[in-house]
């Protein structure tokens, strides 16, 4: 078990709380169980290094991830994203609300606030900035998308094909939502795509060369066809763009 001493005080690791056992806790419910942990841990981990809450929080998913206590764990859980010191319990934490699905207001701008200064780090903490995109699409909740159609913008074209990769997350909303991140993705690609077409050694077609397929991917995930490339995704759009897309087929 690791351990950190902070103002001269033995903190051990929450750990030790995951590893309690049954009998130990046998008048309380599961749920019960959870939320005493939780208790415990938000009163701990703020004296506990990087590693020991990242390990904390794979822990708690490990053996508490259940239904009946999914609320508790997303609720304990954002509490720890946000420190820029905090690199590898924000990517944990990350990893952890995406396989929680979650939906809280505050977990969203907790995810997005971490992938925005996981980019402006140098350099950019590329494993926290994948992980809150993975949560982000995971999620796919309608206030993330002006977010994630931003970064389609952005000058890296790594974070580019991660976030068309992101909204490929929103195959399952509604039409009128799919249609907009659809229009993003094609202003984006068809211009890079004409440009690659022209001059195949230049600037645009490397940069189409590294997002194309995600951002293809994207199209056709959030239409729900198999278009081929950018200019049959403007031809099928043309011929659906006045359509009510919760009825296309």
């Amino acid at each position: 078990m690791r351990t950190n001493r902070v103002g001269g005080i033995l903190v051990v690791a929450v750990l030790a709380s995951l590893v309690l056992t049954p009998a130990i806790r046998a008048e309380e419910s599961f749920a019960d169980e959870v939320k005493a942990l939780c208790k415990d841990f938000k009163s701990t981990y703020k004296k506990l290094a990087d590693e020991e809450v990242a390990a904390a929080i794979d822990e708690l998913m490990v053996k508490y991830k259940d239904e009946e206590c999914d609320d508790k764990l997303k609720k304990l859980v954002v509490t720890t994203i946000g420190s820029a010191t905090r690199l590898r319990s924000d990517e944990a934490a990350a990893h952890a609300l995406k396989a929680l699905g979650d939906t809280d207001a505050n977990a969203l701008r907790y995810l997005e606030g971490s992938l925005k200064s996981s980019l402006k780090a140098k350099p950019p903490k590329v494993d926290r900035y994948e992980a809150c995109f993975e949560s982000l699409g995971k999620i796919a909740h309608p206030k993330s998308v002006k977010t994630l159609t931003g970064y389609l913008k952005y000058k890296d074209y790594d974070v580019i094909a991660q976030a068309a990769e992101a909204l490929q997350g929103y195959k399952d909303a509604k039409g009128k939502l799919r249609k907009e991140i659809f229009e993003e993705l094609l202003k984006i690609s068809e211009g890079l795509y004409s440009s690659a077409q022209a001059n195949d050694s230049g600037e645009p077609a490397r940069k189409w060369r590294v997002i194309k397929n995600s951002m293809m991917d994207g199209m056709n995930a959030v239409s729900r066809q198999e278009l081929s490339d950018p200019r049959a995704a403007r031809r099928w759009y043309n011929d659906n763009k006045k359509k009510n897309w919760d009825k296309l087929e």
